[in-house]
């Protein structure tokens, strides 16, 4: 389920504005890094940002038939990420 759901969040396709609710080691998932979003959704080993970076109520946004995730954190963009790249 993991690889879905990275899949539908990272495809061009998509677009979603989700907030971080919580970010835990998988333990079902090879102790993989996972972000929960507000939607249920999760990215499980979310290397293409910035571990440091990520924090419980930044924003993750995608816009339809784009190719950037756009990091926000306070009405401020943190990192916008080619996820093709």
């Amino acid at each position: 389920m993991a690889v879905f759901v990275i899949q539908y969040l990272l495809s061009s396709k998509n677009n979603y504005k989700a907030k971080i609710d919580c970010i835990f080691i998988d333990r079902y998932n090879h102790s993989e890094p996972t972000i929960l979003l507000d939607n249920k959704k999760t990215i499980s080993n979310y290397f293409i940002f910035e571990k440091n970076r990520i924090r419980i109520g930044d924003s993750l946004i995608k816009s339809k038939n784009s190719f950037f995730i756009i990091h926000k954190r306070n009405d401020s963009i943190l990192n916008k990420v080619n996820i093709y790249k």
